[in-house]
């Protein structure tokens, strides 16, 4: 308009946050990435424990996630119990000791709480259960062999009565890593056999049981017996051991019965008794049994070897790894069953056989399991006929 007031028109202003955007440095970019959980996770899932150990120092985000990583498999116990009280050294106390004695003391400063349960004090007033509690909560798997030295010191084992003693005084129920799902156990000693106890949840999916011959066959079928009230979600279960099915058959068969959620199961050769594979035959979610060849050189027991699966029993079987005689092995394919579902069969015997044999038993096989998809044989070198053909089962 004439005579007015001249106006002039203002430069259009970017959106808020387009320059930040258009001139911010890759390093903003990878710390607004790093923000997000999801990519956080990932990134650290695949770092090493030290690495760990140093994100977790970096802010109160990057803790929780790292920590949950750090804590998630554990191959060793010690970080837990150390928790409850630390080990002093030789720097630590003033005197001469070694990592040996210093553990022996732990353990046995440990054990001396049962004693203090009623007055309650000492050491155990001073413990963080609180803290405990907060780690173990973030362990999903645990090993633990008996074996195993503490940084490479000879002779320095926990002392046998330290997990049973923490498991005692801890005030938070009856298992002491609640969302423990995976667990392997190497027990090398009658006295602590039943350590393993506390740390069978029930959200444990998976047991592995490791059982040296210094353990006894009564101990062994107080472990087994304990077991068939524990952990009933149980999905897979290995069990290797020197010692005769003969004498834990009743235990065991009792045990397995008990985990109606069962998919896998592997069995030391020579376990396939007729008690145990009836019990695993009701079991409906069953896909495979599995042998464990851990002490293959075992003696032979002939009641381990007699595969027989009633009829409507295994309903789920898959997979099936076994360990007879190769006459036994082909009367188990004749027989109608659970055997013409099978995709894969592991079969292994340590006798020598005539060709003719052999061929009767991929005969039967054939026949029997028209599902075959896998077929692995462990066979000792069979006699050659003269007449035999040539080919790969020939040699």
């Amino acid at each position: 308009m004439a005579g007015g007031k001249r106006t002039s028109k203002k430069p259009s202003t970017p959106p808020k946050g387009s320059q930040e955007v258009a001139f911010s440095s890759p390093l903003a970019a990878t710390t607004r990435a790093l923000a997000i959980p999801e990519i956080l996770i990932s990134i650290l899932s695949m770092c090493r424990k030290a690495d760990l150990g140093r994100a977790a120092l970096v802010s109160h985000k990057w803790s929780l996630v790292a920590l949950e990583q750090l804590w998630k498999e554990l191959d060793s116990i010690i970080p837990l119990l150390l928790l409850v009280q630390p080990l002093r050294l030789a720097s630590d106390t003033g005197d001469e000791t070694t990592w040996a004695s210093a553990l022996i003391r732990w353990s046995e400063s440990l054990a001396y709480w049962i004693r203090l349960l009623q007055e309650f004090d000492g050491n155990v007033a001073d413990t963080d259960w609180v803290r405990l509690r907060r780690y173990a909560c973030r362990v999903r798997s645990l090993e633990f062999d008996e074996n195993d030295t503490i940084y490479e010191e000879e002779e320095s084992f926990i002392a046998p009565w330290s997990i049973q003693a923490l498991a005692l005084v801890h005030p938070f129920g009856p298992s002491l890593l609640p969302n423990l799902r995976k667990l392997s156990w190497c027990c090398t000693r009658d006295d602590t056999v039943l350590s393993i106890l506390p740390f069978t949840s029930s959200s444990l999916s998976t047991l592995e049981l490791e059982i040296e011959k210094d353990v006894s066959e009564e101990d062994i079928q107080r472990l087994l017996r304990s077991l068939t009230y524990r952990a009933s979600t149980l999905e897979h279960f290995k069990l290797s051991t020197r010692c005769p099915v003969t004498s834990i058959n009743e235990s065991l068969a009792q045990c397995l019965n008990s985990k109606l959620n069962l998919r896998t199961v592997k069995l030391p050769q020579y376990f396939h008794t007729p008690e145990i594979l009836a019990s695993l035959g009701s079991l409906r979610g069953l896909e495979e049994l599995g042998a464990d060849w851990t002490y293959s050189q075992t003696d032979y027991i002939e009641a381990g070897t007699t595969l027989i699966f009633p009829q409507g029993s295994y309903p789920s079987l898959r997979t099936l790894h076994f360990h007879s005689s190769l006459t036994l092995a082909t009367r188990l394919f004749r027989r109608p069953g659970p055997v013409s579902q099978l995709k894969e069969v592991c079969f292994s015997t340590p006798k020598c056989y005539p060709f003719k044999s052999l061929k009767i038993f991929l005969s039967a096989l054939a026949q029997g399991c028209p599902r075959l998809e896998t077929l692995l044989l462990n066979l000792a070198s069979p006699i050659i006929q003269e007449d035999a053909p040539d080919g790969p089962l020939s040699r």
